[in-house]
């Protein structure tokens, strides 16, 4: 059975081993909005790549689906995706991390369950029927996610607040681009 001094020590080589890793794709800066900046650059890079091959083999890349119509109420969808999106996929994502450190699952693990477990979730959707369907849109978001994990991981040690405050700034920064067109939308329909 392992002492507490020698987990710690284990936790401290993991941890060491996981800055290492990332220390080369991650800005050399202190700043944190530098970091969310080039992080979501790496996640708009994946995403746009992967829709890219997923359209170049006639894969059909649904939209979000909105609580609210887009046609009738833009400003709604846009602090949906904007606000809502990024805070309880942002807990999502911490909750399948922390639980996976509760098991104490190796660092990369954590990543690709993320990466795995909110890709498929993106993947099914319900219709105006109330049926499930089936996209694979979840593959094209699952690396952004996975980003996020890294993200997530690496502000922990500092503060796990920080760490939310991280990834919750680079979904909203993500999702900022495609909620334009929805606050466009809305501001041509309002007079």
């Amino acid at each position: 059975m392992e002492t507490h001094e020698r987990i710690q020590g284990k936790a401290r080589r993991d941890d060491e081993e996981v800055k290492m890793k990332l220390d080369s794709f991650l800005p050399r800066t202190e700043s944190k909005i530098v970091f969310v900046v080039v992080m979501v650059c790496y996640t708009w890079t994946l995403t746009a790549f992967l829709n890219s091959i997923l359209r170049v083999f006639h894969f059909d890349m649904t939209a979000p689906p909105f609580l609210a119509a887009p046609q009738t109420h833009p400003f709604l969808c846009a602090a949906e995706v904007l606000v809502l999106a990024p805070l309880f996929e942002s807990l999502q994502l911490i909750g399948i991390i922390e639980l996976a450190r509760f098991f104490r699952a190796p660092s990369w693990l954590q990543v690709l369950s993320v990466g795995v477990i909110i890709g498929f979730l993106h993947c099914l959707w319900l219709d105006d029927s109330h049926s499930f369907r089936w996209s694979v849109r979840g593959i094209a978001i699952a690396p952004g996610f996975a980003i996020q994990a890294i993200a997530y991981l690496y502000w922990r040690r500092v503060s796990w607040r920080l760490g939310f405050a991280i990834v919750l700034s680079i979904h909203a920064l993500h999702n900022l681009i495609p909620s334009i067109p929805l606050i466009g939308y809305g501001i041509r329909h309002l007079w």
